[in-house]
């Protein structure tokens, strides 16, 4: 099979995946998807670490301040949107969730956005 990313031509097998998998990976899967995502203050650029299957809607309730103790106790600036990951199953994003959060997940996370982090 062959595919496209982000202009390049690639190719791919899926050996042993799901058919789940499948549809995920060519962009046809239309069941709920579980998002775990990191938000950046913009005033003191600390970090929100949550996730959630409705992104847009969450984080406008962060903004609005209905959204979380931590994230509405911040008096100053507004909550945007830095990192994300996708995951079919909750568990999984649970999970992920929990990794992001301790040390080495911060770790991860540094080194994933070391450009953002950088520049910005």
């Amino acid at each position: 099979m062959c595919g496209f990313l982000y202009g390049v031509q690639y190719n791919y097998q899926f050996y042993g995946a799901t058919r789940r998998a499948k549809q995920v990976f060519r962009g046809e899967y239309q069941g709920v998807m579980h998002k775990v995502y990191v938000l950046e203050n913009t005033k003191d650029k600390t970090w929100y670490i949550g996730q959630t299957d409705d992104l847009k809607r969450r984080l406008h309730q962060h903004n609005t301040k209905t959204g979380g103790r931590t994230t509405a106790m911040r008096e100053n600036g507004s909550w945007k949107l830095i990192y994300a990951e996708a995951y079919i199953d909750k568990r999984d994003a649970v999970g992920r969730e929990k990794f992001l959060k301790g040390g080495s997940g911060r770790a991860y996370l540094k080194k994933q956005m070391r450009h953002y982090l950088n520049n910005y």
